[in-house]
């Protein structure tokens, strides 16, 4: 046998024999990356107020004129398609609700089964003619005590009113000093039906509560604060990723309807949705930086997300829609979705974030807008957020615009085709 032939050989042998497993001590100097502790568990309390015409009785034996359309249908709906995923394990929450007294409806149970029937129905509310909102709080803070290790936050959705408003607010007071001093983090939202008082004893139990104008406006605050809660992953980017979200105006009579009006019909109108589109196409959301989002907001009289927070590529002119997207809507919570708009980009890990808004510069209320917007510019220069403002006015604008208190530089575009260069140039500028 040749060397070299008995060279080979050895070599097969002893790679088809089977090696005994080496063990290598790391070198000293590293350290294995710390296992991430597992997120709090939320304990949520919602809770509700269960007047009957705030509730609403619309599907009940009244009479016509006794009816109304209320809170509890837009509610459900609202719960019926709200994500609850994506919340620390042995995350909880709990439904009480408020009229003669305070009772719970859903007992604290796993989050998951948070649904729209966690609410009841509307003749479970038959009758209710008193508030006791100071009972309902009180209930609610009871039960977030029982959750222990989790975080706990209490959600307050109705008018705002008590029954006994002379003594409501002295207990408020102090039942506001016992959430911060059990660490409760506290989200109200007021909306005002059509027998209610213009009273808001809540503010004394918290003072940042938001008035909203129409009751289908709290289902996107509440999806913010539902993305609040989840735990945000790391995403891998440059340090120069950005982050923009489009905030537009989604009433029919701003984004246009003249594709689907006859042109004789003196309710056509050409709207903003074409220069939109235009200037999408002619700035495709291309060349940003690894890690770069986009999503796209609109608003009416309630908040819709277009195209959730996702590759910055998907801001496109498709993702906007056509007309009939936008056809029999109307109202303007303004407010309403700058909040949300906000909420989005503050849960994104970005080196840069952008809110560009796009509408008539007006809100449904905007005498109640003007304080929410001030508000709304402070959280955005805390969080970082860059606010570019543009205002086209339709046919049916008020000439008046409220988004300079969020956006002291708003510019306004005359036409449709400044509409168009100047949401370019932002688009290019945000680069």
């Amino acid at each position: 046998m040749t060397f070299w032939r008995c060279v080979v050989l050895s070599l097969i042998v002893a790679c088809g024999a089977s090696a005994k497993p080496v063990s290598v001590d790391p070198p000293k100097d590293v350290v294995a990356p710390p296992r991430p502790a597992p997120a709090t568990p939320v304990a949520l309390a919602i809770v509700v107020e269960g007047h009957e015409m705030w509730i609403g009785n619309d599907q009940t034996d009244v009479s016509e004129e006794e009816r109304y359309l209320g809170a509890l249908k837009p509610l459900e709906e609202t719960f019926a398609k709200l994500s609850t995923a994506g919340l620390p394990a042995g995350s909880t929450a709990t439904v009480v609700t408020y009229g003669e007294h305070a009772s719970v409806r859903h007992p604290m149970a796993p989050i998951s089964t948070l649904t729209a029937a966690a609410f009841g129905e509307q003749r479970d509310y038959r009758g209710v003619i008193d508030r006791d909102l100071v009972g309902g709080v009180t209930l609610g803070l009871d039960e977030l005590a029982k959750a222990r290790g989790s975080r706990h936050v209490l959600v307050v959705i109705g008018d705002g009113t008590d029954t006994n408003v002379d003594t409501a607010k002295a207990t408020l007071t102090t039942l506001a000093k016992r959430a911060a001093a059990e660490h409760v983090q506290v989200v109200s939202f007021v909306y005002k039906g059509p027998l209610s008082s213009s009273g808001n004893p809540l503010a004394a139990f918290d003072p940042n509560m938001l008035t909203v104008n129409s009751i289908g406006a709290i289902g996107p605050e509440l999806e913010t604060l539902f993305g609040e809660l989840i735990p945000k992953p790391v995403v891998a980017h440059s340090g120069n990723a950005v982050a923009i979200a489009l905030l537009v105006s989604g009433a029919e009579t701003w984004m246009g309807n003249d594709d689907l009006e006859p042109a004789d019909d003196p309710a056509r109108y050409t709207g903003a949705l074409k220069a939109i589109r235009a200037a999408l196409e002619k700035t495709p959301m291309t060349g940003f930086p690894a890690g770069s989002q986009g999503a796209i907001l609109t608003y009416e009289d309630t908040v819709k997300t277009r195209q959730r927070m996702g590759p910055i590529e998907a801001i496109d002119a498709p993702a906007m829609g056509d007309q009939k997207a936008y056809y029999k809507t109307a109202g303007s919570e303004l407010a309403s979705g700058v909040r949300a708009a906000i909420g989005q980009l503050a849960n994104v890990d970005s080196g840069r974030k952008v809110l560009i808004i796009l509408g008539d510069g007006n809100d449904t209320n905007n005498e109640v807008a003007k304080a929410q917007l001030r508000d709304l510019a402070k959280k955005a220069s805390a969080l970082h957020i860059e606010v570019r403002a543009i205002i086209w006015k339709s046919a049916l604008s008020d000439e008046q615009d409220v988004i300079h208190e969020l956006d002291p530089t708003v510019s306004t575009a005359k036409t449709s085709d400044e509409l168009t260069t100047q949401l370019a140039a932002v688009l290019k500028a945000v680069r």
